[in-house]
């Protein structure tokens, strides 16, 4: 079954695996190095520490030299999600010059797109031939798709996931917080293949 063919009535019956298969699909970290990754915010603070930690082990094992971190303040929280992650980024030993701020985008698009300014100011867009995206593993998926939408199209785009203590692939139906997250991406995934902006599901 496709995802674009996919009507109200059989969203309401995927079963676990279907859902795991749309949202997760078979993506796997491929290890290559790049010269930036994009650190995405997230409008919960434990997000955030999940994906500050994927992107500090991409910086310590020396395969990005910047993370760009990126996200705003969002309604409900105290500090902008930009200077949180670049400050936890420090307390894990990331020096500040690796560090490229961006602190304006509200929308998984608009980081894909102010990402893409601020590195060009920082490092020069020529210089930069790869980007690995860092955000939730469920989340994965529709950033690298927009990240290859929206990014220069000379980058070479791939995604680096972060998860929740406990919580991998397998067992994320165990959690309802990760359940609704899950629920969100089959959804946002089915409107970015409605618009043909990004390849058709086959689950």
């Amino acid at each position: 079954m496709k995802l674009s063919m996919t009507d109200k009535k059989l969203f309401f019956n995927l079963t676990d695996k279907q859902k795991t298969q749309i949202v997760l699909g078979n993506y796997r970290d491929d290890g290559k190095n790049a010269e930036v990754a994009i650190l995405l915010g997230a409008g919960e603070t434990e997000q955030m520490y999940e994906r500050v930690g994927a992107a500090a082990e991409l910086y310590h094992s020396g395969r990005v030299g910047h993370i760009v971190v990126t996200g705003y303040m969002a309604e409900g929280q105290s500090v902008n999600q930009a200077e949180f992650m670049a400050e936890e980024l420090k307390k894990q030993g990331v020096p500040e010059e690796a560090i490229i701020m961006e602190k304006e985008a509200q929308t998984t698009k608009e980081n894909m797109m102010y990402a893409s300014i601020v590195i060009n100011r920082v490092l020069r867009m020529t210089r930069v031939k790869r980007v690995i995206i860092v955000t939730s593993f469920w989340h994965l998926r529709r950033s690298v798709a927009l990240g290859r939408l929206l990014l220069p199209r000379h980058m070479e785009v791939s995604g680096y996931a972060a998860y929740p203590e406990g919580f991998n692939g397998e067992n994320w139906n165990e959690s309802d917080e990760l359940r609704k997250w899950f629920d969100s991406e089959v959804h946002l995934l089915k409107d970015l293949v409605n618009k043909n902006l990004m390849e058709d599901i086959e689950y």
